[in-house]
């Protein structure tokens, strides 16, 4: 819910403002994200080359370390206890 407090400013200037504060973590989180998904790709495709030239073991570490990073980004809401056991999942 908005709490917007206007003191004999403008209204439309008000919401205007919220709005684009809004609007630069929206985006700066989408720059974030592009970057992920750019390393995350990056690390997929070592792993293919690795894998078409026969060379080494495969280490995924690193793309493991990149999916926490952003799994952890929403935490995970507790789920539902399993049906069969009553325990959770």
């Amino acid at each position: 819910m908005w709490h917007i407090t206007i003191t004999g400013g403008d209204l439309l200037t008000e919401i205007r403002r919220e709005f684009m504060a809004n609007q630069d973590k929206i985006d700066a989180l989408a720059t974030q994200l592009t970057k992920v998904k750019t390393e995350i790709l990056a690390e997929i495709q070592r792993l293919k080359d690795q894998i078409d030239t026969g060379t080494g073991a495969l280490n995924f570490t690193a793309l493991e370390t990149l999916a926490g990073d952003l799994d952890a980004i929403v935490p995970d809401k507790p789920g539902p206890a399993d049906p069969g056991t009553g325990e959770p999942a």
